[in-house]
């Protein structure tokens, strides 16, 4: 049985493998536009003597994709999302074989099966591997058989990681030792001759750093004029989008709020129930359907609208009333006809009939972000404002059809556009589904240009100050350059274990090309160590480090005994609206390092950071002994990282900041473990159903009103240890069955809880 490495071979990289030399993980690949050569990709087959060694290499085909889609990704070139202009090559291999290669493109953040290549690989290249060839490249054409698929659009996957063939360690060493023997020589070389040189390194000194200097500052301010000004545009677009984003997805939740409340007010016959929901929300002004007309007549007396201009409001709105017949959403600005800034939603119901809830704005405002460099405002999809800006405008009903943000919106009919006005605005708007309307977000770039003039004026001054110091320092020291030389050139044995980024190149041979050749002896030092913890920086713990470097982990998967736990921060999108940019991020970073020292203290490992949610594992990479005492460690962890919180906001509340609330979803299973990622990045983590299940229960916190839940897989590992309430089991169409949840309350024994 041949030992396969089955992978594709691309303009930008030697070699790309889909599967491992087992043939045990499918692998997955995105391929770009610019990697296709005429709408073709060989596909090889490497019979491998090691799993690092290539000993022969088949060509088994080559995947052939149309033109037609060539030219859909291109379309999607500029896409911030490289998804979007991507195809996606995945593999398998089974024990008898048969080589199974998917080829899908991109749609919507979406795969769709494009082609399925098919082929007898192991049994082809045994029956050529017996033939005396001289030739390793050996081609066998097209596959042998291609099947065209036409199935729905699958969900989105993550990548997994990509191997680039490299050479054995065994050569590597061998070359970097020769390097060095050669590096020896030639230092001890160039000193010889520098001794008796007789030029004078002090002339050389003053007129090369001083010819430097110039050259550096020069070239400094003009790659400032170039770029900083654009880098400080590019961010304040970029944030732009974000706030854009936050505002949209808070009134896709605030539309889903008011059908929540209307649907409830609907089934609502009492009147005293009724005048008690008005009561109780101020902002729902009235509710007209063909069955019901209900008022909240506190409102109507104390603002003298009278109910006849409800119906006014409907009335001149009939064609958006009538688009709820048949089951769109709308929303429409009637402040202009009741005299409050007021919207009404005209809600789909049963039987192509509506209801119309009439509502105030001010929950709308809130949400809009104004200030002097950033605004956001609502339109719909005929440009009349709902929200935003001006209340006046609001109160008047204006139409900002001549606001080029809103003319867009209105040409382009694009759920998501950006558009820079003179460049000295910038705008971003996207289209709220569940409404039929848009968030529009502007920023003022000028800004930006300020900025990029006041430090370019701090960096001139500053060049100026370094020169002219630099030029007394050159003049009363360059007649002793040749003693500080040598002094430099000891000192750059010791810098060469130190942290020092330095890299100079210099082909004289005097006292500074001494100086030089130290100076690059220090820098492959510095090489060599940056080097390896390139190779290992990717994992998170020192563990790792120590793991990986015995041989003692193994990062092409396997499947292990963990404990999961999700930490989460309830709120926060509520929460970091209440801190600066800058504050936010100390924040969070302070938060983090509760956690860090927690869960490192309980023997956890932290897998990874996703905003403001952390995954932690036990009994991955590593175990305390015993998956049950990992499940232990894991629900200690928990509890004490519950008080360390309690902790953590007093001090909030000493500097006048919110309090923070979190919640912990724990599960225990096996899961498979490895290294996932690609080329540029990857990292060790555990993947599989036990820490989806685990994410779920840490989200459920919120509505149980809990800080921790279990499954019934870690309460099974320690409940005689802790007290527990259960909760409503999870179910959902992920998982194949229901899973008991218990919220742990405390230790059964309350003294080590304190402890």
């Amino acid at each position: 049985m041949i030992q396969p490495i089955v992978g594709i071979k691309l303009k930008s990289k030697r070699f790309v493998s889909l599967l491992n030399a087992k043939g045990q993980i499918a692998k997955h690949v995105f391929v770009y536009r610019d990697d296709f050569d005429g709408g073709k990709i060989p596909v090889f087959l490497c019979k491998m003597q090691t799993e690092a060694k290539i000993q022969k290499i088949f060509k088994i085909g080559q995947i052939e994709v149309p033109e037609n889609y060539l030219q859909q990704i291109s379309t999607n070139a500029d896409c911030e999302d490289a998804k979007k202009n991507s195809i996606r090559i995945s593999t398998t291999l089974n024990d008898e074989g048969m080589l199974a290669i998917n080829v899908a493109i991109s749609q919507n953040k979406k795969y769709k099966p494009l082609k399925l290549y098919q082929t007898n690989v192991i049994s082809e290249i045994e029956a050529q591997d017996y033939q005396d060839l001289q030739n390793s490249l050996l081609d066998y054409g097209d596959f042998v058989k291609c099947i065209s698929t036409d199935a729905e659009l699958l969900p989105e996957e993550d990548i997994s990681k990509n191997e680039i063939l490299k050479e054995t360690n065994s050569k590597v060493k061998i070359e970097k030792k020769k390097k060095k023997e050669n590096t020896s020589d030639e230092y001890y070389e160039l000193a010889e001759k520098a001794e008796e040189s007789k030029t004078s390194v002090a002339g050389k000194l003053v007129v090369s750093v001083m010819l430097v200097l110039f050259i550096v500052a020069a070239s400094i301010i003009l790659i400032f004029r170039n770029n900083f000004k654009s880098n400080l545009i590019e961010k304040e677009k970029l944030f732009t989008n974000i706030i854009n984003e936050r505002v949209v997805n808070e009134m896709n939740s605030e539309i889903d709020e008011l059908k929540a409340r209307a649907a409830l007010l609907l089934k609502m016959k009492d009147s005293e129930i009724v005048n008690s929901f008005f009561s109780n929300n101020k902002d729902i002004i009235a509710l007209i359907s063909d069955e019901t007309e209900l008022f909240n007549y506190e409102y109507l007396y104390a603002n003298g609208v009278k109910e006849e201009k409800f119906f006014e409001a409907v009335k001149v709105n009939k064609q958006s009333a009538s688009r709820a017949k048949y089951g769109k959403t709308v929303i429409k600005n009637v402040s202009h006809i009741l005299g409050h800034r007021t919207a009404v939603l005209f809600i789909p119901l049963e039987n192509r009939k509506y209801c119309s809830l009439f509502f105030t704005v001010d929950k709308f405002d809130d949400i809009c972000l104004s200030n002097v460099d950033y605004v956001s405002y609502i339109v719909d999809k005929k440009g009349f404002i709902i929200s935003g800006i001006d209340p006046q405008l609001v109160l008047t009903n204006q139409n900002l059809c001549n606001d080029p943000m809103v003319a867009a919106y209105l040409k382009n009919n694009e759920e998501k556009f950006e558009l820079t006005i003179d460049d000295s605005i910038y705008g971003y708007f996207a289209e709220v589904s569940n409404g039929e309307f848009a968030v529009v977000t502007t920023c003022s770039l000028s800004g930006s240009s300020k900025k990029a003039m006041h430090i370019s004026r701090e960096i001139i001054c500053l060049v100026i100050a370094i020169v002219l110091l630099a030029m007394i320092i050159i003049w009363f020291i360059g007649k002793r350059i040749s003693v500080c030389a040598k002094a430099l050139t000891e000192a750059t044995k010791k810098i060469s274990h130190g942290d020092f980024n330095i890299n100079l190149k210099n082909s004289s041979h005097d006292e500074l090309g001494t100086l030089t050749r130290s100076f690059d002896n220090m820098a492959k030092s510095l090489m060599v160590r940056d080097n390896a913890k390139r190779a290992l920086g990717r994992f998170a713990s020192p563990l790792l480090e120590e793991k990986v470097q015995n041989g003692e982990l193994k990062l092409d998967g396997e499947n292990k005994f963990s404990t999961v736990m999700f930490i989460g921060i309830r709120n926060f999108n509520n929460l970091s609206k209440r801190f600066r940019s800058e504050e936010l991020l100390e924040f969070l970073n302070n938060y983090y390092d509760v956690i860090k020292n927690n869960v490192i203290k309980n023997g956890g490992y932290i897998d990874k950071v996703m905003g403001d949610t952390v995954m932690t594992t036990w009994g991955t990479p590593v175990s305390s002994g015993t998956p049950k005492q990992d499940a232990v460690n894991a629900v200690m962890s928990a509890l004490k990282l519950r008080k360390a919180i309690i902790d953590f906001n007093v001090e909030l509340e000493a500097a006048g900041k919110p309090p923070v609330t979190i919640g912990c979803g724990i599960n225990t299973g096996s899961v498979v473990a490895g290294e996932i990622g690609c080329d540029e990045f990857s990292s060790y983590t555990c993947i599989g159903p036990i820490v989806s299940i685990a994410s779920m229960a840490e989200k459920l916190n919120k509505k149980y009103e809990s800080t921790i839940l279990i499954t019934e897989n870690t309460y099974n590992l320690v409940k005689e240890f802790v007290k527990i309430e259960e909760k409503t089991p999870l179910t959902s169409r992920d998982i194949e069955k229901t899973i008991k949840l218990f919220a742990v309350t405390g230790l059964s024994n309350e003294d080590k809880d304190e402890e």
